[in-house]
């Protein structure tokens, strides 16, 4: 396995822990590589029997180490030991993997893409850069601006071409094949996430969380997200505001780290609404995500183009009624007020409408979270480990064919 980062609890890092240990379970010895690794932070639980190798290649002293196609030699060059299949996780593992390949005798890789590099593909995250980065002092914004351009001419080409080598590659979603499709003009294939059958379940104590944070028995709405502007918490904020004005008892509970967190706090008391906003860390919950499902009334999802949405799958588990982008991989899992609702995610008046709606409707919310639930039965992780055993075999087989 290899992959850029494992420094954080993000989805796709917990995918990989995840994957990597039901593919032990069939029988497969794997091994992961990635650039930066923090053990203590990013999965301490999901990690047993696993081998982590890192190569501490970013640092200040190492500038050049910021453009990804050295990142990508950098986690070529950890790998010294012999494959029988490289499986590429995020950007730009899949041009490491290609560089694998090319050493060991056309050694086949599969490149699992999350999701494209947004900020080389995608105007729109383009532009939340660069207004980012104009925000800064002179010499971080001359940084930082340089820092894209030499991205986008560096890395554009190298990109394509190292997914176009690849074996297979594979999409989380039916949106993200299509973007995958237009992108790279090939054939992705299919392969969603699932959920723990076992930990996210519907007899999970519902008041630990509400006692813990002295919240009682109120309208309780729930996010978990990394802290990224694309997962766009700002609309949220504001359609909680709006929900304040009918319930205004209610709390909104946003569990997760990233660089928009400070900006996410200081606009919960911009709007006066901090009082019933509560930003948890989830460094300091670990493995307990599954209690903050059980306390919430329900669960808000408002990302853009968001590739799958494991989180939503999670909280569907839990008979949670679900409000969340009608955009992105969201289309794959919901259908609109038969197993949730499906909102515009940029306007915040309509998130404020069906969000009281699920809260105050009981009936609704009950209908909702059991259609949700059987729903998201039909997704498990060993099937996910199975489809890819299954691509596995082939690609082993038929580069033992080549030979």
């Amino acid at each position: 396995m290899l992959h850029r980062l494992a420094i954080w609890r993000g989805g796709a890092e917990r995918l990989l822990f995840t994957l990597s240990q039901h593919l032990r379970h069939l029988g497969y010895e794997v091994d992961i590589y990635v650039l930066w690794d923090s053990p203590d932070l990013c999965y301490p639980e999901l990690r047993e029997g696993l081998k982590v190798t890192s190569t501490k290649g970013i640092t200040l002293k190492r500038i050049f180490s910021a453009t990804p196609v050295i990142q990508a030699l950098e986690l070529a060059n950890e790998v010294t030991e012999n494959y029988d299949i490289i499986h590429a996780h995020n950007f730009p593992s899949h041009i490491a993997a290609a560089i694998l390949s090319s050493r060991r005798e056309n050694v086949p890789f599969i490149w699992q893409c999350n999701e494209p590099h947004r900020i080389l593909h995608d105007a729109v995250e383009r532009g939340l850069y660069i207004k980012r980065a104009l925000k800064d002092s002179i010499p971080r914004r001359i940084m930082q601006l340089g820092a894209l351009q030499v991205l986008r001419c560096s890395t554009t080409m190298v990109d394509r071409m190292a997914a176009n080598r690849a074996f297979a590659v594979t999409a989380l979603s039916n949106y993200e094949s299509r973007v995958l499709r237009d992108l790279y003009n090939i054939k992705p294939i299919v392969i969603h996430p699932g959920a723990d059958k076992n930990k996210f379940s519907t007899k999970t104590d519902r008041r630990k969380v509400r006692e813990d944070f002295g919240i009682g028995d109120v309208p309780l709405i729930l996010t978990v997200s990394r802290l990224w502007p694309t997962k766009n918490l700002e609309t949220a904020l504001k359609a909680f505001h709006l929900v304040l004005r009918e319930l205004p008892s209610a709390y909104y509970m946003i569990v997760g780290d990233g660089p928009s967190k400070r900006d996410l706090q200081q606009m919960s008391k911009q709007l006066g609404i901090d009082s019933r906003c509560i930003f948890v860390d989830d460094h300091a919950i670990g493995d307990k995500i599954n209690l903050f499902y059980a306390a919430c009334d329900v669960y808000l999802f408002t990302a853009l183009g968001e590739p799958w949405g494991l989180t939503v799958l999670e909280a569907m588990q839990m008979e949670k009624p679900i409000v969340a982008s009608a955009d992105g991989g969201m289309v794959d899992l919901i259908q609109d007020h038969k197993n949730g609702i499906l909102v515009n995610p940029l306007a915040s008046n309509e998130i404020a409408k069906r969000l009281i709606e699920a809260i105050i409707n009981r009936k609704l919310a009950r209908r909702l979270g059991v259609a949700a639930a059987i729903t998201a039965s039909r997704y498990s992780w060993r099937s996910m480990a199975l489809a890819y055993d299954a691509l596995y075999q082939e690609a082993i087989s038929q580069n033992m064919q080549r030979k």
